[in-house]
């Protein structure tokens, strides 16, 4: 896209994925020398034209901040802030939260606890604590994760019935229940209008 310097949805569907399960994702650049022509600005026009056609849009943000994942924060209705259970994790947590207080962005974040073991692990009292924030929901450390994950299977598939499945699912029905900013238009609506339209975007 950044290479032919236009940012229509035409020329944006050409380079999405569709999953199984319906889901649509527009992948980051798999090339170093690609992924330095994308600009904020660029993400910014993807941004715009592609919510006219989703109902959500889901942006895997890196793990730092720089001017694209600025720009898809500046965007975003809601970010979902997820922590690690180790203490370097927390105090990196704890920097990115005061980054984000300082951006304005305290009404968008909601904190998701990571691999949370209570029997190893820190206490969830303690954590919130130390960032000054609830944990809006909690996934549990489980075994059998990791390995479908290295199969390349969702382990919501691979386990639906797994607490961090379930967990997952009340993370989606709560943005379910989310009122819809941007109604997506009648002329692009899928067949199935009773399925929410959801495009994954990496940066």
């Amino acid at each position: 896209l950044a290479q032919s310097n236009t940012t229509k949805y035409e020329d944006i569907s050409y380079h999405i994925l569709t999953h199984s399960s319906g889901v649509q994702v527009l992948a980051s650049s798999t090339r170093p020398e690609y992924a330095e022509m994308i600009t904020p600005e660029i993400v910014s026009q993807i941004l715009e034209e592609v919510k006219l056609h989703y109902d959500f849009v889901i942006i895997d943000n890196t793990s730092f901040f720089d001017d694209i994942s600025l720009a898809g924060m500046d965007a975003a209705d809601i970010i979902m802030l997820i922590a690690g259970m180790d203490i370097p994790a927390i105090k990196n947590t704890k920097l990115c939260l005061e980054v984000l207080y300082s951006l304005e962005h305290s009404q968008k974040i909601k904190l998701i606890l990571n691999k949370f073991n209570k029997k190893m692990g820190i206490p969830r009292k303690d954590i919130e604590s130390s960032l000054g924030m609830k944990a809006s929901y909690i996934i549990p450390e489980e075994e059998q994760i990791t390995p479908s994950l290295n199969k390349g299977i969702p382990f919501i598939e691979a386990h639906p019935r797994s607490t961090a499945a379930q967990e997952i699912k009340r993370i989606a029905k709560d943005l379910l229940g989310t009122p819809l900013v941007n109604t997506v238009p009648e002329e692009v609506k899928t067949k199935d209008s009773s399925l929410p339209r959801v495009l994954g975007l990496g940066t």
